[in-house]
């Protein structure tokens, strides 16, 4: 590649963040159809990068066709997993482990099924069940405490849904993580 295409490709990509978080900053809250994928893929291009640079990755698995399609708020779900996608990376970054974050998709009867999982070392038990406390943080000097909060409030009383938490251990690899829970209604209008 000559340095002309170099700078065409870079001016190319920015141009295509700048489009991701001009749409994420956009405040709408109507309902929105949304494909599953796009559901979960489209905020993590927002901070894929980011991952890149840490030698990091996420990977996505479906359960249920990608194209099925739930009817919700996409910009406030949007606020929810790039939080949690941005904890892990903060910890992968933190703890100078090579991330791998997987999002596993699924349905029952009547919800979605998100299950977002890495194996960046997981969280005390002593503290794991006060995440979702206000002003609760396990970030030392840099966190607010509302990160999770939020998205524990966006998700059951915006998204009528559930989130939950728990600690992991990868069998094959005996590394520990943390696993998201997030449980969102298939007919919510």
């Amino acid at each position: 590649e000559n340095e002309k295409e170099k700078v065409n490709n870079i001016l190319a990509h920015m141009s295509r963040t700048i489009e991701d978080f001009r749409d994420f900053f956009v405040s709408t809250d109507t309902l929105k159809q949304i494909s599953i994928k796009d559901l979960v893929e489209k905020p993590f291009n927002l901070i894929g990068d980011s991952f890149k640079s840490y030698d990091s990755i996420c990977l996505f698995e479906y359960n249920i066709s990608e194209d099925t399609t739930i009817k919700t708020y996409p910009n406030k779900f949007d606020q929810v997993i790039l939080n949690i996608y941005k904890n892990s990376l903060d910890e992968y970054k933190d703890n100078d482990i090579k991330g791998i974050s997987k999002v596993y998709l699924t349905d029952d009867k009547y919800n979605f099924i998100i299950e977002i999982s890495d194996n960046a070392g997981g969280i005390s038990t002593k503290i794991l069940s006060k995440i979702f406390e206000p002003y609760f943080s396990t970030k030392s000097k840099n966190g607010t405490g509302i990160g999770l909060h939020m998205s524990k409030t966006i998700i059951e009383k915006q998204l009528l849904g559930s989130i939950d938490c728990i600690n992991i251990v990868d069998n094959n690899t005996d590394e520990k993580g943390v696993k998201f829970t997030i449980s969102l209604p298939k007919n919510m209008g």
